[in-house]
């Protein structure tokens, strides 16, 4: 990928004028700009010469490939990192990278989501336990919690829920104290 001849000479012509300084490029985000144009310029992108005006041609050297990076350690740890998520998935998706990652996520959401579902239908099994006790000793649920509260009485309902199911005599005591 050679330059092209039209460009060559006014970039050649450019490096000998004194006028041009780096001290025309004020900052390195200029600077930056400027060479981005000149790539540009010398690549035959563009058809005009206002921003090889702003720096000398002769501070840039030839336009080469950049030298091949190889991601070693960071590609790596990113790509292990996501297998292991997906260790005991079924077929290519433990194995293959992107399918693995594809899985790793999708499970990553569901896991999410079924966290907040799970902790929705517990809450909801609680209010059922705490209900089915309280009707037992002839108390509504809503008035149950309402004294509750008046009493200044702390219990959540997973600790009222417990206390239902697997002591039933201390529950059946925190009903008679609120009603007393």
């Amino acid at each position: 990928m050679g330059r092209p001849a039209s460009l060559i000479a006014p970039l050649f012509l450019l490096s000998f004028l004194p006028s041009i300084t780096l001290d025309v490029l004020k900052s390195s985000k200029q600077q930056f700009r400027c060479r981005d144009r000149a790539r540009q310029l010398v690549n035959g992108r563009t058809s005009t010469l206002p921003a090889a005006l702003c720096f000398p041609a002769i501070l840039y050297p030839p336009f080469h490939d950049m030298t091949r990076v190889k991601r070693g350690n960071v590609a790596r740890r990113r790509r292990n990192k996501i297998l292991k998520i997906a260790k005991g998935f079924r077929g290519s998706s433990s194995t293959l990278f992107r399918t693995a990652n594809q899985h790793a996520l999708k499970a990553l959401c569901a896991s999410h989501r079924d966290r907040l579902q799970r902790r929705r239908s517990l809450r909801g099994l609680w209010i059922t336990r705490i209900n089915a006790a309280v009707r037992s000793q002839g108390v509504k649920y809503n008035d149950f919690l309402f004294s509750l509260r008046k009493a200044n009485m702390c219990l959540n309902r997973k600790v009222l829920a417990q206390l239902a199911s697997r002591d039933g005599h201390a529950f059946r005591r925190v009903v008679e104290l609120i009603h007393e």
